[in-house]
Formats: structure tokens, C-alpha cells, sequence
């Protein structure tokens, strides 16, 4: 599926946790998949995680069960990204 199937994106803080993200991710059987950042978000790490915000809930949690950190968590809305929380 393609970028445009997700409308929230998980950012983090390079893409060695991007990579953790994704392993721990396709583990619980969650769909998900590695995007680009769009640049008006952040341009430190090049890519992110992007999920269904329906799923937005499960993915916090599993990640937080590993103490796994998210820089930022953004949903699309009407074209833009808005941080979430």
C-alpha cells in the first residue's frame, strides 16, 4: 500500500529507530509501512512509520510495552500534518 493509504505518519529520532519501529511493528501483525517524512514535518530523519490513525491506540501501546520512544506522532487532516498530543 502506498504512502497515501496512511494518514498519520510516527516520527523518530533517526532511522535506526525507524528500523527497531518497523521490526517490533510487523511482530504484532500491524499494519503499517515506512514512509518518507514530509519535509513540512521534520527533516532530521528521512523516515518514518506510517499507519491507519485507527490504529493509533494498539501502535502506542505495543510500542510502549518495548519502552520504545516516538519524537512525534502526526495526523493528516484536510491536505496538512498536525501534531498529535
Amino acid at each position: 500500500m502506498d504512502s497515501n493509504s496512511f494518514d498519520s505518519i510516527l516520527i523518530f529520532q533517526n532511522i535506526h529507530s525507524v528500523l527497531k519501529a518497523e521490526k517490533i511493528l510487523k511482530g504484532k501483525n500491524i499494519f503499517y509501512d515506512v514512509v518518507p517524512v514530509p519535509k513540512e514535518i521534520d527533516s532530521s530523519c528521512g523516515m518514518a512509520i506510517g499507519i491507519k490513525s485507527m490504529e493509533m491506540d494498539i501502535v502506542k501501546n505495543v510500542l510502549s510495552t518495548y519502552k520504545f520512544e516516538v519524537k512525534g506522532i502526526y495526523l493528516q487532516k484536510n491536505g496538512r500534518f498536525i501534531r498529535y498530543e
